[in-house]
C-alpha cells in the first residue's frame, strides 16, 4: 500500500508535466484504479477532508492526461459513480457538490425505442457521462488540451452511434427489398425496422444539438 500511496504522490505532485511517465504508471498496474478507489472511500469514510481535496486534484490530473484508454476505465460502469464522487471535493470550492445525487436523480435511462446494440448503448453512456464531466462538473478548471480532447471523444462517439444505426437500417431495407425474403421474414422486419428508422431520425435531426438526445434517451 504504501508503494500506491507514493504512486498517488506522482500523480499529485507532476500533474501533466510528464504524461507518458502518469500514463505508464497508472495503465501498467491492472489494480490502480481500484485502489484509487479504495483511498477515497477511505477518505469519505473517515471524513479526512484534506485526503479528499488531495483526491480531487489526483482525479483531475489523471484526467487531464488526455488518454483515451484511461478515460474508458474511469468512466466504465464499475468506477464512474465513485470516481464523480472523488470529483465533488473541489479545494477551491467552500461547499463540496453532490454530483453522484445529480445523476442518479437526473441520469436515468429510459428506452422509449429499444436498442440492443450494446456498442451503442455503451457509446451513449459514455459520452453524457463526458458531457457531464467536462460542462457540469469540471467546467472552471478544464484546461484547453483536456476540453478539445473531451470534445473529440464525444463527437468520435456521436459519429459511431449514428454509423452504427445507419448501418442497420440500410441492410434491415436491404433484407426487406431482397425478392428472396420470404413474406413472413418481411413482416418481421416491419417493427423493428420502424423502431430503428425513429431511432435514427431523432439522433440525426438533433445532431447539431446533441444535449436534446440526452432529454430523450434519458
Amino acid at each position: 500500500m504504501y508503494l500506491f500511496h507514493s504512486s498517488l504522490q506522482v500523480v499529485a505532485d507532476y500533474g501533466n508535466t510528464d504524461q507518458m511517465r502518469l500514463t505508464e504508471l497508472m495503465l501498467k498496474n491492472g489494480a490502480f484504479f481500484q485502489k484509487l478507489i479504495d483511498v477515497f472511500d477511505d477518505c469519505e469514510n473517515r471524513k479526512d477532508i484534506d485526503g479528499l481535496h488531495m483526491m480531487f486534484n489526483i482525479v483531475k490530473e489523471i484526467i487531464s492526461v488526455n488518454n483515451y484508454q484511461i478515460l474508458e476505465i474511469i468512466l466504465g460502469d464499475q468506477l464512474f459513480m465513485k470516481i464523480f464522487g472523488c470529483l465533488e471535493y473541489d479545494p477551491d470550492v467552500p461547499q463540496s457538490k453532490d454530483h453522484r445525487t445529480s445523476l442518479r436523480k437526473n441520469v436515468v435511462f429510459v428506452e422509449d425505442i429499444p436498442i440492443k446494440n450494446p456498442l451503442v448503448l455503451s457509446k451513449i453512456h459514455q459520452t453524457y457521462r463526458i458531457d457531464f464531466l467536462k460542462d457540469v462538473v469540471l467546467t472552471d478548471v478544464l484546461d484547453v488540451a483536456t476540453s478539445a480532447f473531451l470534445d473529440s471523444v464525444i463527437n468520435a462517439n456521436k459519429a459511431t452511434v449514428l454509423t452504427l444505426l445507419k448501418d442497420d437500417i440500410q441492410e434491415s431495407f436491404a433484407r426487406l427489398r431482397s425478392p428472396s425474403t420470404s413474406d413472413e421474414s418481411r413482416n418481421n422486419l416491419v417493427f423493428p425496422l420502424h423502431e430503428a428508422s425513429i431511432i435514427f431520425l431523432r439522433l440525426w435531426s438533433f445532431c447539431n444539438s446533441w444535449s436534446n438526445v440526452w432529454k430523450w434517451l434519458f
